[in-house]
């Protein structure tokens, strides 16, 4: 099993209350939004599904299954970030499109990716508050990472993947 497979589980399957798993939901539209009527979630595993869909349930979001996408109809605006539930919006943009290099690693990196510039500078100046990215664009995507270890590990601290951060800290 990867790292970055073991922090999504980590932070998906974790306890939240309504208040935290909506703001959890709301990150991982933002890193899927490209300011167009429809959102397209997608995950590979089922589990992951499974809970996505319980969370949306419970936050009364309503939504539609095609496939394997999780498809919800966009208000087409960014939703502000709650200062309080920020770690619960950072882990939702996390287990939605980010990655970090396995543990076995030489060198690490994280990496989240968004769909829209707009979005990704939103959460950019957001994240400034906590944690300094950089920004590159690849492709048609817009990327926020992290090179330096001690960064990485505040981030895995901000977002409440506890046991995670301990494993990349023993690493």
């Amino acid at each position: 099993m990867n790292f970055t497979f073991e922090i999504k589980k980590e932070l998906i399957f974790k306890k939240m209350n309504k208040q935290q798993s909506k703001a959890f939901i709301q990150g991982i539209l933002l890193s899927n939004n490209k300011l167009e009527s429809l959102i397209k979630i997608q995950f590979n595993n089922k589990d992951f599904v499974q809970k996505i869909e319980e969370l949306l349930s419970q936050i009364g979001l309503t939504y539609s299954m095609d496939k394997n996408q999780i498809l919800i109809e966009s208000k087409k605006s960014i939703v502000a970030i709650d200062e309080t539930y920020a770690s619960f919006y950072f882990a939702g943009i996390f287990v939605s499109s980010g990655s970090i290099s396995n543990l076995d690693s030489s060198s690490y990196h994280l990496e989240i990716g968004f769909k829209s510039e707009n979005i990704c500078d939103y959460v950019l100046e957001f994240a400034s508050k906590h944690i300094i990215f950089n920004k590159i664009k690849n492709k048609n995507h817009f990327v926020l990472y992290l090179k330096k270890n001690e960064l990485i590990s505040d981030f895995l601290q901000i977002i409440g993947a506890n046991k995670s951060y301990f494993n990349f800290i023993d690493s």
